[in-house]
């Protein structure tokens, strides 16, 4: 009388095939902070300072640091391509990591084309 009704298996919410993801995790840490660095000098120290000449304290005393940062952040904003493709085509599986992982990449890309004068408009 009664049958037993299984669940189907979950299914794994991964349109973004490994090597992207390694990418992206390889890239962001160092991406994410000098992006922040920089979207930090444009806006916020911009507008309680005046002009500056953005990256040129952190180029002179860390120059490992924002050459390898720039690097990773050329490689997120070229990682974005493929994975909006993945992305796009699996538009139903995608996660919240990969939301969060073009959402950081999205950011980077924010942070490079906001204009260097940006912060003496939030005065």
């Amino acid at each position: 009388m009664f049958e037993l009704i299984e669940n189907p298996p979950l299914e794994e919410r991964k349109p973004l095939p490994t090597w992207l993801r390694m990418i992206w995790a390889l890239a962001a840490p160092l991406g994410l902070a000098v992006s922040a660095r920089i979207l930090w000098e444009k806006t916020l120290l911009t507008a309680e300072r005046g002009e500056q000449m953005i990256g040129f304290s952190m180029m002179h005393i860390h120059p490992g640091f924002f050459f390898g940062g720039l690097l990773c952040s050329l490689v997120m904003l070229a990682w974005l391509v493929p994975a909006v493709i993945y992305a796009a085509l699996a538009r139903l599986k995608v996660g919240m990591i990969d939301y969060a992982m073009v959402l950081g990449s999205l950011l980077v890309l924010a942070a490079m084309l906001l204009p260097d004068n940006f912060g003496l408009k939030l005065r």
